[in-house]
């Protein structure tokens, strides 16, 4: 070449053998990299306030499809034999070096990658960007795009950026709820007399039963759970009062084939029915005194009171 090994004076254009440097009027071969050299075949070197632009290429065609073109190409073998490339080779990247005063050190970098099976016509790939963190300056993948165009994020998109700001994969049922400062996965929560059933991308609501209550059978001794309706079937069965319930809490019970039934109370609680009142504390209840007495009870003062909204039969109060 008549360039080789020749200095053009005027244009800062320097070309040695196979290195071309454009700006110095010397090759400039490597740079200081990684504690190391990076091998520079094409240098653009530039200094000063004003932006040349860098490195431009201004295509002028009428065909709509052929713009300005970077093109980053890859084999193996040499460029005499060229050889296939293989999944996990690096096709090219974008790296983006700062110095750091004593050398040039990666900032950002976007690559290309081959990833799948490579077949005649068909070399699948992916897109790899990376930043260093600020921590040790190491690069981090930020973002992967694959093959398959699934795009995988190394946090989860921020809510500010229209995302959920949540990485888990959510369980059957679990929704995205606001808790103040971003979103969380969760699960709706079954309050009284409401059963919350959870599916694969499914959520089944259901109230109880007559009333409002879920009812069942039961024949033995046990402490009533508010929003419950009870059926006793068999035998002489004591239903203590909850010991936890908040204003407006209920249940219910009905002597249906069982002996008896006594609803009984902790310390400190009470029953009101009409303008009677059980003895206050352990010792005070309300008793069934035939078949198909029943009474509904809704709690008053939190833990303590409760008070008869509904009676069928003739309850003994103690």
């Amino acid at each position: 070449m008549a360039l080789q090994n020749s200095i053009n004076q005027t244009s800062e254009i320097f070309v040695a053998q196979d290195h071309l440097t454009v700006g110095q009027d010397v090759a400039v071969t490597t740079i200081p990299f990684s504690g190391g050299s990076l091998g520079v075949k094409v240098l653009v070197d530039s200094e000063g306030l004003t932006d040349l632009g860098g490195v431009v290429e201004n295509r002028h065609t009428d065909a709509a499809a052929f713009g300005a073109n970077m093109v980053l190409s890859r084999t193996r073998g040499t460029h005499a034999a060229p050889t296939v490339v293989q999944t996990g080779d690096n096709i090219g990247r974008l790296a983006n070096l700062a110095y750091d005063g004593t050398e040039f050190v990666e900032s950002t970098e976007i690559r290309s990658d081959v990833t799948g099976t490579v077949a005649a016509g068909k070399t699948p790939g992916q897109m790899v960007f990376s930043t260093a963190d600020d921590a040790t300056g190491a690069m981090q993948t930020a973002m992967t795009i694959d093959n398959a165009q699934v795009v995988t994020l190394a946090n989860a998109l921020p809510i500010g950026s229209g995302g959920t700001g949540v990485t888990g994969t959510p369980t059957n049922g679990q929704l995205l709820i606001g808790n103040g400062s971003g979103y969380a996965l969760a699960t709706i929560t079954a309050g009284a007399n409401i059963s919350v059933t959870n599916g694969a991308g499914t959520i089944t609501i259901a109230g109880g039963g007559s009333g409002g209550y879920a009812w069942s059978a039961i024949t033995a001794n046990q402490s009533a759970v508010v929003g419950q309706g009870y059926f006793v079937t068999a035998n002489a069965v004591d239903v203590a009062l909850p010991a936890t319930s908040a204003v407006g809490d209920s249940f219910q019970i009905s002597l249906d084939g069982g002996t008896s039934w006594t609803i009984s109370q902790a310390a400190g609680q009470q029953i009101f029915i009409g303008s009677s009142s059980t003895t206050a504390g352990v010792g005070g209840s309300l008793a069934s005194t035939a078949q198909g007495d029943v009474v509904e009870l809704v709690c008053r003062v939190a833990d303590t009171e409760w008070r008869v909204v509904d009676v069928i039969g003739n309850i003994t109060v103690t």
